[in-house]
């Protein structure tokens, strides 16, 4: 799973692209590529809250 910051600075630099973007193409694609990211960190923090929870339950 990647840290954060370069997770921020990705999202940051998709922005920028979009923004700038000639056409409503190249926008969307740009779009799409921080929705796909965003999907794949959520599913990553889900999973190590999931872990986490499970070996705090066998814990106790």
């Amino acid at each position: 799973m990647h840290n954060l910051s370069s997770v921020a600075q990705a999202n940051a630099r998709r922005t920028i692209e979009v923004f700038f973007a000639d056409d409503a193409a190249l926008r969307a694609q740009k779009r799409n590529e921080m929705l796909a990211e965003a999907a794949k960190e959520i599913k990553a923090l889900i999973t190590v809250s999931v872990d986490k929870a499970s070996t705090g339950c066998s814990q106790a």
